[in-house]
């Protein structure tokens, strides 16, 4: 009797230290359960996190361009949406909100390259050329004189063999006959004068009797050697030297204060020669042949 009691009051023993599965989960299962949990409630915080951030950016960023919140005041906007509560505050403001900064007219404009205003040599070689000044500002380079290039440099170019001046006003000029430019760039005929610019031949006529400067342009011809006339000082003697400006179609080799510079004389039987300092001598009928015009004036 003894050991059969013994025995039973070991088996109640047994039966009282094994857990409940209705009021208890083993350790392992439960810290398992807990993780799963935690990291499930962590992906939907940062799903819902991005979606507000989301659309907070969404909201900020239509106002911005609507012109209802400007960029200074962005920050200020976006603290106030940390919450759900706070983004549908500002979405209520917004809505409500009148435009105050309005688009400017600039709105994907590109800043126009700064161009260098014109000096006064530049002016009078835009007028001489016919180039226009607003064109030639675009293109004017912008480096520094004193600086050196440091790579290739595609310089422009242009022919000037063929040039339209802008002539000056109550003057006729006749096809064939020198042409100079004033002080102001203006063509004008060849004589004699002080302020003159020696240019080249005229290739047709122009006749601004009663119209204003610069309303009509000539087409003159230059780099070239011309037959002028002469006025009897020139001889075989004068091979090179330079001549001047006597009317509109002669030239002479007597210098004084109111003559311009017209250019080399040079020998009829080198006229097609491409010489680089002559331009005119001898011809028939008291005429020389002058080449490659230079502007230079006598005093």
């Amino acid at each position: 009797m003894t050991a059969a009691t013994e025995l039973k009051v070991t088996a109640q023993a047994l039966n009282t230290e094994h857990t409940n599965l209705e009021r208890f989960v083993p350790r392992g299962d439960y810290d398992n359960l807990l993780q799963r949990a935690t990291n499930a409630e962590q992906q939907l915080f940062t799903v819902n996190t991005n979606a507000h951030r989301k659309a907070v950016e969404l909201a900020i960023t239509a106002a911005t361009k609507s012109g209802k919140v400007t960029p200074a005041t962005v920050e200020y906007h976006r603290t106030m949406c940390q919450d759900y509560e706070g983004l549908q505050r500002v979405n209520a403001y917004i809505a409500a909100a009148p435009i105050v900064a309005g688009l400017s007219g600039l709105h994907g404009r590109q800043p126009e390259l700064s161009a260098t205003a014109l000096n006064a040599e530049e002016q009078a070689m835009c007028t001489q050329l016919g180039v226009d000044p607003d064109e030639f500002r675009k293109n004017k380079p912008s480096e520094t004189c004193a600086m050196p290039l440091t790579e290739d440099r595609d310089t422009p170019m242009m022919a000037t063999d063929l040039l339209a001046l802008p002539v000056i006003g109550n003057v006729q000029i006749h096809a064939g006959s020198i042409v100079a430019v004033n002080a102001d760039g203006l063509a004008v005929t060849g004589a004699i004068a002080t302020d003159l610019t020696y240019v080249g031949r005229a290739e047709i006529s122009v006749d601004t009797r009663g119209l204003t400067s610069g309303s009509k342009r000539i087409e003159v011809r230059r780099n070239r050697a011309f037959q002028w006339a002469q006025d009897g000082t020139i001889d075989q003697s004068h091979l090179f030297q330079i001549a001047y400006i006597f009317e509109d179609h002669t030239v002479t080799v007597v210098r004084d204060h109111h003559r311009v510079q017209s250019w080399w004389l040079r020998p009829p039987e080198q006229s097609r020669v491409v010489s680089q300092r002559v331009a005119v001598a001898l011809g028939p009928s008291s005429t020389v042949w002058h080449e490659r015009a230079r502007s230079a004036a006598c005093g």
